[in-house]
């Protein structure tokens, strides 16, 4: 390749990148339709952790350390860390709730 056709080939590479330029700023200043917005929910996971079963049932550490010794509570135990099925925390409320409407009933 001699200089005339190097200083040929550097105008052509030259003019296409003007060329893409161009086409990309053009690209750019394009509107694009919104993102359609998803609407979030929170996962109902099927384990709790001691702090979320102490917030749902309002109760303290060591209440929920009573329930689990006395055998009312079932649980899971990983590394020191607890944890519960929502199923086995309704079916506790849904005990206590029985027992009180029949206690309620007889008086």
């Amino acid at each position: 390749m001699d200089l005339k056709e190097l200083l040929q080939f550097h105008q052509q590479m030259s003019e296409e990148g003007r060329i893409l330029t161009a086409e990309i700023r053009s690209l750019m200043n394009q509107k694009r339709p919104a993102a359609p917005v998803v609407p979030t929910r929170r996962v109902e996971l099927p384990w709790l952790t001691s702090r979320e079963v102490e917030k749902v049932m309002s109760i303290s550490p060591r209440k929920l350390q009573t329930l689990r010794s006395n055998g009312r509570l079932k649980y899971s135990a990983i590394d020191g860390s607890y944890y519960y099925k929502m199923a086995d925390i309704e079916a506790l409320l849904e005990s206590g709730y029985d027992a009180k409407t029949k206690a309620n009933a007889k008086t």
